[in-house]
């Protein structure tokens, strides 16, 4: 019996936005994997000020549903509720729970450099495979080059970020009044 094969992305998603819609249709279409299963963080390892979990899985549902059948948003950081959440401890949590799953985990190409910084990242390394895509500003990439922080910092300021976001996800930040 063959195993399941799962591409994991994980991310704050503070907010989601085109891009990040963008890297996960590309996952969605790469033919060696079953599903991609997307895992916003709880509670960001580098002390990161993240809208509420609740608010940010609604946001990854607008943001990311849709895509494909196999795209799957998966809530078990909030059933970890680590502070601060590292990827190992997760990935260990679904092995645990899928133990016929073998787990890749989705990058973009500026973490190759800084993947031996991670929290247990030989063990990382050891329990799962990674896939990097091309990220815009560190090689060449066809994915948009959109910064979480440089959004939260045009909402702040009352500027238009309408050409970044899936318009579900712009209603939903401006109907709770988000990162203001």
């Amino acid at each position: 019996m063959s195993r399941e094969k799962v591409i994991l992305f994980g991310g704050s998603f503070n907010p989601p936005h085109l891009g990040h819609r963008e890297v996960v249709r590309h996952l969605a279409s790469l033919q060696d994997f079953e599903a991609v299963s997307i895992i916003p963080t709880y509670a960001h390892p580098f002390e990161k000020n993240l809208t509420s979990f609740l608010d940010r899985m609604a946001m990854c549902q607008l943001n990311f549903m849709g895509i494909s059948p196999n795209v799957m948003l998966n809530p078990i950081e909030d059933n970890l509720q680590h502070t601060p959440s590292y990827f190992i401890d997760t990935l260990l949590a679904l092995k645990k729970i899928h133990p016929k799953t073998d787990f890749t985990i989705a990058l973009g190409s500026d973490c190759k450099e800084t993947l031996h910084l991670w929290h247990k990242a030989k063990m990382l390394q050891k329990e799962a495979s990674f896939y990097f895509f091309p990220r815009a500003g560190y090689e060449k990439s066809s994915f948009p080059q959109i910064s979480s922080t440089e959004l939260r910092d045009k909402i702040q300021r009352g500027e238009s970020v309408k050409d970044y976001l899936h318009p579900p996800v712009l209603d939903y930040i401006l109907e709770h009044a988000l990162y203001k």
